[in-house]
């Protein structure tokens, strides 16, 4: 590999991680030249870090801020612990419209927990099944084989 293809492939690969972008590279390598090679620049399908929103609403009208959050792809878990019974039942009709419009996903996590995301994020709800523990693994490893034969 000479020095020209060596630095090509570093620029390339600068590129493809998203450290520089395209042109800024063909400016190096040709002068002003704005010439696509077609390689893709991964920052632009770079997206900020995940986030989930914590709700506490107060009243029946913080409800439209976590419509908002929805509408964002911001999965929201809503904290219905300072609402009374009323307020917790309309909130819970204007929200469960929401979803549906939306075809968003809702799960409860406790009594006054409630997670509520868009159609882009899943629910799923796993539950490990635990063995017995044992000091050693391979214990359990030969143990289970044994009881196979």
């Amino acid at each position: 590999m000479n020095k020209k293809s060596n630095t090509n492939f570093f620029e390339q690969f600068k590129v493809f991680l998203g450290l520089e972008d395209m042109k800024e590279v063909n400016k190096k390598t040709n002068g002003s030249s704005t010439k696509s090679n077609g390689a893709i620049n991964l920052a632009y399908f770079k997206k900020a870090s995940s986030e989930i929103k914590i709700i506490s609403p107060k009243s029946f009208a913080d409800g439209i801020y976590i419509v908002e959050f929805i509408k964002q792809d911001i999965p929201v878990i809503v904290n219905l612990q300072y609402l009374n019974k009323m307020q917790v039942s309309r909130f819970m009709d204007f929200i469960s419209g929401t979803i549906y419009s939306l075809n968003g996903n809702s799960m409860k996590l406790s009594d006054t927990l409630l997670m509520i995301c868009s159609e882009r994020t899943a629910i799923t709800e796993e539950n490990l099944k635990r063995t017995k523990s044992s000091n050693n693994a391979n214990e359990e490893i030969v143990m289970n084989m044994m009881n196979v034969n």
